[in-house]
């Protein structure tokens, strides 16, 4: 099947003004999914195109921090975690090359944009409130009673789908909360 070029150019120009608008700052909303799809346009490309997932544990050196207008704004690069990305794109390469197929760099990839299915952090555990939000049983600090078991507490990627070691968490709480329920 043929590509439409001009389709292509059209919805790739359009996402490259939303990119610049929102680097300028004059887009505040990081939320772009809707101009992804627009990029993509029909995908009737996607019958012969086998995308390749991978996990694995990057630096976790994000910081969130809330704008003025209460956005939540995240501040992380690749660069301390470029040795676990070249690693991956390896890796998809040589399975490319094993299946005879042509491996392509996600788009996002050359815009410094990542996709992730299972963010994790942001409100993370600690010893202290001067090292985190909540405790290592995901009790707020100076909020007793008040806990947070999701994977916002994790402090940094596992490797595989968390859905396990945050169910670990929810589960080691719980019995935290039900052993002093009465104290």
């Amino acid at each position: 099947e043929t590509i439409d070029l001009m389709g292509l150019f059209t919805r790739g120009a359009r996402f490259a003004r939303r990119v610049v608008n929102q680097a300028l700052g004059f887009i505040t909303d990081s939320d772009i999914g809707s101009e992804v799809s627009d990029l993509l346009g029909p995908a009737r490309a996607s019958s012969s195109t086998l995308p390749l997932l991978a996990m694995g544990r990057d630096v976790p050196n994000g910081r969130m921090t809330l704008t003025c207008d209460g956005r939540l704004d995240l501040d992380w690069t690749k660069g301390r975690s470029s040795d676990f990305f070249e690693g991956v794109r390896r890796t998809a390469r040589q399975i490319a090359r094993v299946t005879e197929a042509t491996f392509l760099d996600d788009p996002l990839w050359y815009l410094r944009r990542f996709v992730t299915v299972h963010p994790v952090g942001g409100c993370p555990m600690g010893v202290s409130e001067t090292e985190g939000v909540v405790d290592g049983f995901g009790q707020v600090f100076n909020y007793p009673g008040f806990y947070i078991t999701d994977g916002s507490i994790v402090p940094g990627p596992v490797g595989p789908n968390p859905s396990l070691t945050i169910a670990a968490i929810t589960n080691r709480a719980a019995e935290h909360i039900v052993e002093n329920l009465n104290k």
